[in-house]
């Protein structure tokens, strides 16, 4: 069941990021504060602890983790249950300035929010449960470029959002 949810919440941001973030784009380019907002260059599903040694043209990068199943997983005497599954949406983002890093990771947050948000039907059977999920980021980090390659230093940031979804399940 994990892999299915962390499957079904890939799909609809796949489909739809690009669209939001030129959204978010647009409102801040008319606020006066332009960044721009690259496509997610690479896609990723399960933990991965090598994330922040991959080189800066695989950012933007999105991954979705489904962690566990909660005990309510059981069925009834008619052979219907539901599970809530933790859904974190991690994303990791890259800037040539830690400024504009802040800006592109909370950007980014605002445009994974307004595609779950809009999408809270994922798949037969699986739900977005609750409202807006809370943004967290991490502290700014300057990386340096890959050896031998006479790339500036630039900086990486994660921001990350748990939604709790619902699944019903049959037996």
């Amino acid at each position: 069941m994990l892999e299915k949810v962390a499957k079904a919440v890939q799909a609809v941001l796949v489909a739809d990021i690009a669209a939001q973030l030129d959204v978010v784009e647009a409102y801040w380019t008319a606020q006066d504060d332009t960044v721009t907002l690259e496509d997610v260059q690479t896609w990723l599903l399960g933990h991965h602890p090598t994330i922040l040694e991959r080189k800066q043209s695989d950012f933007p990068i999105v991954s979705i983790i489904a962690l566990s199943e909660d005990s309510e997983s059981q069925t009834d005497q008619w052979g219907y249950g539901e599970s809530v599954i933790p859904c974190i949406v991690h994303w990791f983002v890259d800037a040539d300035s830690e400024a504009n890093c802040n800006k592109i990771v909370w950007r980014y947050g605002e445009a994974i929010d307004a595609v779950i948000r809009a999408h809270r039907h994922l798949a037969a059977g699986i739900n977005v449960q609750g409202y807006i999920a809370k943004t967290e980021v991490s502290l700014v980090t300057r990386e340096t470029p890959e050896l031998g390659t006479s790339a500036d230093y630039f900086f990486t940031q994660m921001g990350v959002k748990t939604w709790q979804v619902r699944v019903e399940h049959y037996t």
